[in-house]
């Protein structure tokens, strides 16, 4: 996948569960996050599984992660569409963000490894 880490192996990790939902102050929804800024995460690689509990592509509309070559920029060079049960590994230090979770509820385990 990265040929220039084939001899990598990892001393820490952190993992935590997030949770996308369209409006995070209804107490409805038992908080949550409606999206996530641009940023970059303080790890070498990054794994983002994606769970619902409606497994099923309709469970949730929005929550892409857009991918940015730099922080300046404004328009993503890929942005992926969340299908629960696929996971998606990624540098750690490629700026990205989660667009707005419009319908449903999107939840996910990040993992930080390092």
């Amino acid at each position: 996948m990265w040929p220039d880490m084939t001899d990598m192996s990892f001393e820490r990790s952190q993992f935590f569960l997030v949770k996308y939902v369209p409006d995070p102050h209804d107490p409805a929804n038992g908080g949550g996050l409606k999206a996530l800024s641009k940023h970059f995460d303080k790890c070498t690689i990054t794994l983002n599984l994606c769970l619902a509990l409606n497994p099923s592509p309709s469970s949730f509309r929005g929550s892409l992660l857009s991918f940015f070559s730099h922080a300046e920029h404004t328009h993503p060079f890929l942005t992926y569409s969340h299908t629960p049960g696929h996971a998606l590994f990624h540098l750690g230090g490629l700026w990205h963000a989660v667009t707005p979770v419009e319908v449903g509820e999107r939840w996910g385990i990040i993992a930080f490894l390092r």
